[in-house]
C-alpha cells in the first residue's frame, strides 16, 4: 500500500504481525515457522483428467490388489489398475476429444496396474446389445452395469469391513454364526439386483427364439454374482483376522518384549535354468528348480527422541532345494524345520510362531497338522496357529520379494555366470551381498526319512481326516510347556509315541463359531472329538487342493526390516550395509533337522549377510502424516478426487465424452414388482466342490470340442486355442448365450491330452507273466553279481529259461540298469 505521499509502505496487518514477532524476540522466544501450501492449479482441468484417465478405453482394473495412499495423515485403499494404451497415446487422445478450454487441460498422469473378473459381465453386455430396444437404453444399461461391476468388486468389501446394516453385509449372518440379519438390503446391493430383475424383465418380454438361452445365462450371471460376494466375505473375514493377529503381536512387543512372530510361507514358481548365453541345444531337458520362500515378520521397539514406538521388521528366509524339485507336503514340513533353525539363529528371542499360508494341498492338509506340534517340541518353539488365505487373494509382499530376487539372479547371469544347479541360486542371491533382510540356504531333503514319518503317521492321519473338513484356521494347545521340553530323535515310532498329548482347534472360517475340538493322543494312536458340529456336511471338502495363487498380507508398514541380533555393530558405514561380503569365505557348515533330517547349507557357508539394515526414521513419517494435512500440491487433489469417485460409484468403464449424453443415476430401483432376494443363513460358506465358480455349460458342447481336438490332432494346421474355438462356436450359434469359457475349454483340452496319452500308454504290448518272473531273475542276478558282464548275464538267462521272451538287447539293458542301481546304492 502507499502512504500519503505515495511511498510504498507495508500493510496494516503486516505491521502488526512484525511488531508481534519483534516483541517475541526481543523477549527470548523462538518464532514458529507456519507451514502452509498453495493451490497453484485449476481443479476443473484435474477433475475432467482424472476422469478421462480411469474411463474404460484407457484402463483396466484387477480384481484382486489395491494401491495403498495416505491423504490428510489417513490410510486410504484404491483399487490397482492397468494403462490400456501408452502415456503419450493417452495424452494426445485427451487433448484431440475433450471438448474442454486449453486453459483447463493438463498433461499426462500415471497410474498403477489392475484388472477385473470379465466372464459374467461380458455375457451381460452381449445381452443388453441383443435385447435392448433403442441406443440410449442400451448405454444406460451398459453404465447401470459397470456401475455394479465396479461395487461388486470394490464397493463390497467397504460395506462389510464398515458393518453397514445390509443383509448381504452381515458378516456373522454369512457366514452361518448368527441366524439373525438386518431385514432389509443397502442401496447398492439392491440396485445390483434391480439391474439383474431388470434384465429378466426384458428377456422374457422380448418374445426373441433365443429367450430360453439367454435368460438361464442371466441366472447363471447372477448366481455367480452372489459367489462373488461370498468369496469376498470369506476374504474380508480372514483379511480382518490377520489384521487381529497383527494387532497381537504389537501389544505383546509393546508388553512383554519380542517374542512373537508371523512367517508367511509360498513357493515360487520352478525356477529354469538361465544361461549368461544360450545355446540352442539348452532348450531340451530343462528341469524347473524348487524355491520356497518364507517371510518372518515381528515387531521391535525403537527409541527416538525420547520416545518408544513398536516397528515391524521383516526377514525374508529363500530355501532352494538341491535334489528334487516335488512340491508336496513332506517337502513343507521340512522346509518348515529349516526356517525354525534359521529362527533359531537368527531370532533367538523368539518363542511363538503364527504360520500363515494359501489354501494349496500341500500346506492345507492333515499331515501338516500333526507334524507341527511335533516339530515344537523337538526345537523348543511353539508354533501356536497356522491360517490359510482364500483362493485368488492378491498378491502378498513375499511376491514382491521374489521379484526382486530374479533380477538379482538376472544381473549375476548378466556378469557372465550360468544359474543352471540349485547351488548357483543360492551363490547367485548371495552375489555382491545379496538383497536386504534376506537369507538363502541350500537344502537337500531326506526322502527315506520323510517317507518312515508317513507311514508313521498314516493311521493317526485317517482318523483326524474323519473329523477335520476344509480348515482355514487351526489353533494348537499343548499340554505341557514347549519350550523346556527336549526330546532326542534318533527313533521316530519312539518318540512319537512319548510325545505329549496335544488338541487342535479347528475353524472353517476364522474366527467365527467355536470351531471343532480334536484331542490328538500319540500314545495311544487315535484321535477323539469333542464337539461334532462345527462344520456344516453341506460345505465340507476334500482338504487336498489343487494349488492356487492368493497370498494376501496385511501390509501394516513398508518399514524396512532392521537386524535385533547384533546392535553392536551399529557403527557401519551404509556403503558396507548396502551388500558388502563383511567376513572371508568360510568352509560350508551343514545342519541336519531333528525331525525330518533336512540338510541345511548355512548362510555363513555362502556370503554373510549385512550386518546392519536400513529402516524408515519415526520422523520422516510423522513429518509426512503433518504435512499432508495442509498439502494442496496437485497430486494430493487428484488422489482425494479419485477416491471421491470411487466411494461416490462414478468411476464406470466410459469416456468422459459419454457424460453429456448418459447419466449415472440409477433409475431401476424404481420398479415396483421388484422383490429383495432371500439370502440363507451361512449362504456366504465356500460351496461344495465343483460348484466354487457357478454353472457351467460345457456338457454340451464335448463333442465340439473334441472334434475340434481331434482335427488339430491329424493336422496341425487345424490346431485351435480355447480362445479360438470359443470364437467359432459363437459364430455356429449365434443365437446361444450358454457358452462355454475359455478356462472351461482349457481345462476339457487337457483332459482329452491326458486320455490320448493314457491310451497310448495302454496300447503299448505288455508282457506276460514270464516277462515279469524274466525281470526279476535279472534284477536279482546284477544285484547279487555287480562285476558279472551283460554277455554273461544273457547266457544265465537261457540257462534259466526255456523259453526267453525278452530280447538279448533287452537283456543286456535291463541287466546294465539294474547293475548301475546297484552300484550307486553301494
Amino acid at each position: 500500500m502507499c502512504d500519503k505521499n505515495g511511498n510504498v509502505t507495508i500493510s496494516k496487518d503486516g505491521f502488526r504481525k512484525g511488531k508481534c514477532d519483534m516483541q517475541e524476540l526481543l523477549s527470548g522466544k523462538t518464532l514458529t515457522p507456519a507451514l502452509r501450501s498453495v493451490r497453484r492449479f485449476r481443479s476443473v482441468a484435474v477433475d475432467s483428467a482424472i476422469t478421462f484417465i480411469l474411463s474404460s478405453e484407457n484402463v483396466s482394473f484387477f480384481s484382486w490388489g489395491t494401491k495403498r495412499w495416505k491423504v490428510d495423515g489417513v490410510e486410504k485403499f484404491f483399487p490397482a489398475v492397468s494403462r490400456k494404451t501408452t502415456r503419450a497415446n493417452m495424452y494426445c487422445k485427451y487433448i484431440a476429444t475433450q471438448e474442454i478450454p486449453e486453459v483447463n487441460k493438463v498433461k499426462r498422469s500415471n497410474y498403477v496396474t489392475g484388472f477385473l473378473v470379465n466372464d459374467s459381465f461380458a455375457i451381460i453386455e452381449k445381452l443388453i446389445t441383443h435385447f435392448s430396444g433403442s441406443a440410449t437404453e442400451r448405454q444406460r444399461l451398459l453404465v447401470e452395469m459397470e456401475v455394479c461391476k465396479r461395487y461388486l468388486t470394490y464397493g463390497f468389501n467397504n460395506g462389510v469391513v464398515e458393518k453397514i446394516p445390509c443383509t448381504a453385509h452381515d458378516i456373522r449372518y454369512g457366514l452361518g454364526e448368527d441366524r439373525t440379519a438386518p431385514e432389509n438390503f443397502c442401496d447398492s446391493c439392491r440396485n445390483l439386483f434391480c439391474c439383474f430383475h431388470y434384465l429378466k424383465k426384458k428377456i422374457d418380454g422380448s418374445g426373441f427364439d433365443a429367450a430360453q438361452s439367454a435368460m438361464k445365462a442371466l441366472i447363471g450371471c447372477e448366481e455367480k454374482a452372489v459367489l462373488y460376494m461370498g468369496h469376498r466375505m470369506r476374504v474380508t473375514n480372514q483379511q480382518m483376522s490377520i489384521q487381529k493377529i497383527f494387532d497381537q503381536m504389537k501389544d505383546e512387543c509393546v508388553n512383554n518384549g519380542k517374542k512373537l512372530c508371523v512367517i508367511t510361507l509360498d513357493y515360487k514358481m520352478k525356477l529354469d535354468p538361465l544361461y549368461f548365453r544360450e545355446k540352442t541345444v539348452d532348450h531340451y531337458g530343462k528341469r524347473g528348480m524348487s524355491w520356497h520362500g518364507s517371510m518372518v515378520q515381528y515387531y521391535t521397539m525403537e527409541n527416538f527422541e525420547e520416545t518408544s514406538a513398536p516397528f515391524l521388521n521383516k526377514l525374508y528366509l529363500d530355501h532352494i532345494v538341491d535334489n528334487e524339485n516335488k512340491q508336496d507336503k513332506l517337502a513343507v514340513i521340512s522346509i518348515l524345520e529349516a526356517v525354525i533353525l534359521a529362527i533359531r539363529k537368527h531370532l533367538p528371542n523368539i518363542d511363538q510362531i503364527i504360520l500363515q499360508s494359501d489354501n494349496a494341498g500341500c500346506y492345507q492338509n492333515t499331515m501338516l497338522m500333526l507334524l507341527i506340534p511335533y516339530l515344537s517340541y523337538a526345537h523348543g518353539i511353539e508354533i501356536s496357529r497356522i491360517i490359510h488365505t482364500e483362493t485368488q487373494d492378491g498378491k502378498s509382499v513375499l511376491d514382491a520379494h521374489f521379484a526382486r530376487s530374479m533380477q538379482r539372479i538376472i544381473s549375476w547371469c548378466k556378469e557372465g555366470h550360468n544359474c543352471v544347479t540349485p547351488a548357483q541360486v543360492v551363490v547367485a542371491l548371495k552375489a555382491n551381498g545379496g538383497l536386504h533382510n534376506c537369507t538363502s540356504e541350500l537344502v537337500t531333503l531326506n526322502r527315506e526319512r520323510l517317507q518312515k514319518i508317513e507311514v508313521e503317521f498314516a493311521a493317526l492321519d485317517g482318523q483326524l481326516k474323519k473329523y477335520v473338513g476344509r480348515a482355514n484356521d487351526v489353533l494348537f494347545c499343548f499340554q505341557d510347556n514347549v519350550t523346556g521340553r527336549h526330546i532326542s530323535t534318533q527313533t521316530m515310532p519312539e518318540n512319537f509315541s512319548s510325545l505329549p498329548d496335544f488338541s487342535l482347534r479347528v475353524f472353517q472360517h476364522s474366527d467365527k463359531g467355536q470351531g471343532k475340538f480334536v484331542c490328538v493322543l500319540p500314545s495311544e494312536r487315535r484321535c477323539t472329538t469333542v464337539q461334532q458340529t462345527a462344520f456344516d456336511d453341506d460345505s465340507e471338502e476334500d482338504i487336498t487342493l489343487e494349488e492356487e495363487e492368493s497370498l494376501p498380507i496385511t501390509q501394516l508398514d513398508d518399514a524396512e526390516s532392521i537386524n535385533d541380533t547384533d546392535q553392536s555393530t551399529s557403527d557401519v558405514s551404509d556403503v558396507e550395509a548396502e551388500g558388502t561380503e563383511l567376513n572371508p569365505p568360510v568352509e560350508p557348515e551343514k545342519v541336519e533337522g531333528k525331525v525330518t533330517g533336512i540338510t541345511v547349507l548355512t548362510d555363513n557357508a555362502l556370503t554373510k549377510r549385512s550386518a546392519k539394515w536400513k529402516k524408515k526414521t519415526i520422523s520422516s513419517a510423522v513429518t509426512t502424516v503433518n504435512f499432508l494435512n495442509r498439502h494442496k500440491d496437485m497430486k494430493t487433489y487428484a488422489m482425494k478426487r479419485a477416491l471421491q469417485l470411487q466411494d461416490a460409484g462414478d468411476i464406470v468403464f466410459r469416456s468422459i465424452s459419454d457424460n453429456a449424453d448418459v447419466s449415472t443415476d440409477s433409475y431401476l430401483t424404481t420398479q415396483e414388482d421388484y422383490l429383495d432376494p432371500i439370502f440363507r443363513c451361512g449362504w456366504a460358506k465356500r460351496p461344495k466342490v465343483g460348484q466354487m465358480y457357478g454353472t457351467k455349460y460345457l456338457e454340451d458342447y464335448r463333442s465340439d470340442i473334441k472334434s475340434l481336438y481331434n482335427s488339430g490332432e491329424a493336422d496341425k494346421k487345424n490346431k485351435k486355442s480355447p480362445a479360438q474355438m470359443l470364437e467359432i462356436f459363437e459364430s455356429r450359434y449365434p443365437n446361444e448365450f450358454c457358452l462355454p469359457s475359455e478356462n472351461d475349454i482349457r481345462t476339457e483340452i487337457n483332459k482329452l491330452q491326458t486320455q490320448k496319452k493314457s491310451a497310448t500308454r495302454d496300447n503299448r504290448p505288455r508282457g506276460s507273466k514270464d516277462d515279469d518272473e524274466q525281470t526279476n531273475f535279472i534284477k536279482d542276478l546284477a544285484l547279487s553279481n555287480p562285476s558279472l558282464k551283460p554277455t554273461a548275464a544273457v547266457t544265465a538267462m537261457k540257462a534259466r529259461f526255456a523259453v526267453v521272451t525278452l530280447t538279448d538287447a533287452q537283456i543286456k539293458s535291463k541287466f546294465s540298469y539294474y547293475k548301475a542301481k546297484a552300484n550307486k546304492n553301494t
